[in-house]
């Protein structure tokens, strides 16, 4: 039995601090862990749990999100490595967890922002179950190409499924990630999977530092070496890696997220465009229009991920919009009827994939 604040240790039959006068715990891990949630909640405005857990692609996609409605968060791990503690002491450790932490004013939102996250991860973790059966998932359409573009340049050209850096001749590697490179057609079905996107450049050089040392072949990995072909991938933060590199490349991610805490402000850029916010273009001052015109209602939904597609889509083509979410579970976009065919085919588009440039 240990205390939960000195974190003195008892024979079996004590229940209870005479130094702190508080109730013992079972474990060490538990004392430590209450001795860290009580220095938390005296240095910091973030009291009210959101999510713990062990999932580290969830983790960093909520943290990665949340600074894009304006939710101030920290994320950290839910006990602290000992000091001292060898990187080989937590390699491949299973009880490895999170915590992510908000304002309680802002809890509502947050909770939609992960529910939104845990939904796409689910769908993602259903599609990988389904690619491992050999099977291809049903709501996943095939990479874009150009309507016109040859079949035969498919096999003929070539392109590295890291980066998707496409090449007119074949090379024996990728100049950015030091992967064979394949046909265009074998780059498309070749698996590979976002290690991490998160928008902190301190530990997204950590991670890729980690990743190299273990001989772990990345997305743009041979960045340093300055010989960059044009990729579709970001070489700012997602960091991508093949699926038979991904759980151990997960078990080095894991090590170096133990020793990290993330807040806004700490390293994590914030999004630029809030897809909650309205939209009021020139065009529609132009066009004399006033907030009250916009009654075409062309989406409701309760994904923020897919609002956020639309949103962007709107704003790209300046088409004004509202938006209504005062619940914190789904959001509802109004435009103005002139606009109503065209933004409706936005949406189609969206749906299906299609470019809309």
């Amino acid at each position: 039995m240990f205390c939960p604040e000195c974190q003195a240790e008892y024979r079996p039959g004590f229940t209870h601090c005479a130094s702190c006068d508080v109730d013992l715990v079972t474990t060490l891990e538990e004392a430590r862990r209450a001795v860290y949630e009580a220095q938390h909640a005296a240095s910091r405005g973030q009291d009210q749990l959101l999510w713990r857990g062990k999932d580290l692609l969830l983790y960093l996609q909520v943290l990665t999100h949340l600074p894009m409605f304006g939710i101030p968060y920290l994320g950290r791990p839910a006990i602290p490595p000992v000091p001292g503690e060898p990187e080989s002491a937590l390699l491949g450790s299973s009880s490895m967890e999170f915590d992510i932490w908000v304002e309680e004013q802002s809890f509502p939102m947050a909770r939609w922002v992960l529910r939104t996250c845990e939904e796409s991860r689910q769908e993602r973790l259903e599609d990988a179950e389904l690619v491992k059966q050999g099977k291809t998932p049903a709501l996943v359409a095939p990479p874009w190409k150009p309507e016109d573009e040859d079949e035969s340049l498919l096999d003929s050209t070539f392109a590295c499924p890291l980066c998707s850096a496409n090449f007119a001749t074949h090379i024996d590697q990728c100049p950015n990630c030091g992967i064979p490179v394949y046909s265009r057609r074998q780059a498309d079905q070749t698996d590979a999977d976002s290690l991490s996107s998160l928008p902190h450049p301190d530990f997204t050089k950590a991670l890729r530092a980690a990743l190299f040392k273990a001989g772990i072949p990345f997305s743009n990995s041979q960045i340093r070496s300055g010989n960059i072909v044009p990729t579709l991938a970001g070489v700012r933060d997602n960091i991508k890696v093949l699926s038979s590199d991904f759980e151990r490349a997960s078990q080095i991610m894991a090590n170096i997220l133990r020793r990290w805490e993330f807040s806004p402000g700490l390293g994590v850029s914030a999004h630029l465009n809030n897809p909650l916010d309205s939209y009021w273009p020139v065009r529609a001052d132009d066009n004399r229009w006033e907030a009250e015109d916009l009654t075409a209602h062309i989406w409701s939904g309760t994904n923020l991920f897919d609002l956020s597609g639309l949103t962007r889509a709107l704003h790209a083509h300046e088409i004004p919009y509202l938006v209504d979410a005062r619940d914190f579970t789904t959001a509802t976009v109004l435009v103005h009827p002139e606009d109503e065919e065209f933004s409706r085919e936005l949406i189609r588009q969206i749906t299906e994939g299609v470019s809309f440039e």
